[in-house]
């Protein structure tokens, strides 16, 4: 009933009645003024297996299953751990063998180009012999022609007419028995006749062998550093990139192969010229030294990918490895010739022998020794020949190797870098290895 107060009857049952609905009144009151309260919180649920508990709640079953759990994830960790090792293994051994790959490359040009240069000496090996033999028939005309009274001027030059002429009138003598000043007369024409012609026939065989070596020499040089100065030049001003690195050849650039001809035109030279080269200013075309550190400077600005690096070390550990063994034969055969010499030049005196007779004795073992041990001389010294010919074909190899390994725009960087110079793409390397990927050399 809302809006009235309830009327109960007077008396002990109307108050008891008047008194519980005051007390529901004022219930409902409070739970009006109170705010309703909140649901009860959720219950954190557990995860599977058995709950926590001290050593000893647990059975052994349940010990023996959790140690077994253990140990299969401290397996399956190294496991893991011998899966990357494996996978970084076989990483570097295809790296090792890229390199491989790539030197077997060079290698198989080296000996084309070995087997080519072979031929060009063999044919220049005959065509001095063919000269040499010519030149040796002229001689022998102008012998013969001149002890026969004849004018040897058809086979000899023309200064040499006059000489032939004045022979062979010294040598006509009418039949008569010539006097001794006319057969010295005579001689002496001929042997003026002899000295023409062969004069002569040395200035033919010149003339046919053409410019001199030295000429040849600086021609190649030249034509190279002609060739430099425009890749520098035009890399310079089409290529060259703000912070100094250089883009990629862009396709139809008639430039493009350059970097990787001149390496291989610095490699077919012969190896005083390529010496001479990498000591040439190709500006100035004079022999200059290098700035200090610049192969430094030229390998720490080098930036080559991982696969490109590993591929590097393990080109580098051949190479490095190669030349450990021809210096171990070179100090075995440097030994060998030392005691042969010590031997021949050190033969002691014994006691109490008279210095004289101790000379003349050692003079004639000192000459039995040169004469048995001559031969031994010679193979020692082709060997050491042989050695010294081996390491600069392996450093050419290496160089080879690693302009096949770069980029062409990595040829490139190196080459604007260190122009006006053309340095060694080996010397790099090695500061590379040694500075950037921090390997040390092997002791």
């Amino acid at each position: 009933m809302s809006g009235a107060v309830a009327q109960w009857p007077s008396g002990p049952e109307g108050r008891a009645r008047a008194s519980a609905d005051a007390g529901a009144a004022a219930a409902a009151a409070t739970a009006e003024a109170s705010p309703p309260a909140s649901p009860p919180a959720p219950q954190q649920r557990r995860g599977r297996g058995r709950p926590p508990g001290l050593g000893g709640d647990y059975t052994k079953k349940y010990l023996s299953v959790k140690r077994y759990r253990e140990k299969k994830k401290s397996m399956m960790a190294q496991l893991e751990a011998e899966v990357v090792d494996k996978l970084a293994q076989v990483k570097l051994l295809m790296a090792e063998n890229d390199a491989l790959q790539t030197r077997e490359r060079v290698l198989q040009t080296v000996i084309d180009g070995g087997e080519g240069r072979m031929r060009q000496l063999e044919e220049e090996e005959a065509r001095q012999d063919w000269q040499r033999a010519e030149a040796g028939r002229v001689v022998d005309r102008a012998l013969s022609s001149g002890n026969s009274g004849s004018c040897p001027c058809r086979v000899a030059s023309s200064s040499s007419s006059s000489i032939c002429g004045s022979a062979s009138e010294a040598l006509a003598t009418g039949g008569r028995e010539p006097s001794d000043s006319s057969a010295e007369a005579a001689a002496a024409a001929v042997a003026a006749a002899a000295t023409a012609a062969a004069a002569a026939a040395a200035a033919a065989v010149t003339a046919a062998e053409g410019p001199s070596e030295q000429a040849a020499s600086a021609a190649r040089l030249a034509a190279f550093c002609q060739r430099y100065n425009a890749l520098v030049a035009h890399i310079r001003a089409r290529r060259l990139r703000r912070d100094g690195r250089v883009r990629p050849a862009a396709a139809g650039d008639p430039l493009a192969a350059e970097p990787f001809e001149l390496v291989q035109l610095a490699l077919a030279m012969p190896p005083e010229d390529s010496y001479a080269l990498l000591t040439t200013n190709a500006e100035t075309g004079q022999s200059e030294a290098h700035p200090p550190d610049l192969h430094g400077r030229v390998a720490r600005a080098l930036k080559l990918s991982p696969k490109q690096q590993a591929c590097v070390l393990a080109a580098w550990r051949t190479f490095e490895a190669a030349l450990a063994r021809l210096k171990a034969d070179r100090a075995a055969l440097l030994d060998a010739l030392a005691s042969m010499q010590q031997h021949l030049d050190g033969v002691p005196a014994p006691a109490g022998a008279p210095a004289a007779e101790f000379a003349r004795a050692q003079a004639v073992e000192t000459g039995i020794s040169r004469v048995l041990q001559s031969a031994d001389h010679e193979a020692i010294a082709l060997a050491l020949e042989d050695n010294m010919s081996r390491e600069n074909q392996q450093w050419g190899i290496m160089t080879g190797t690693l302009a096949l390994l770069l980029e062409e725009h990595q040829l490139a960087h190196i080459a604007a870098l260190s122009h006006p110079y053309m340095l060694s793409l080996t010397q790099v390397a090695a500061q590379y290895v040694a500075e950037v990927l921090g390997h040390k050399p092997a002791a």
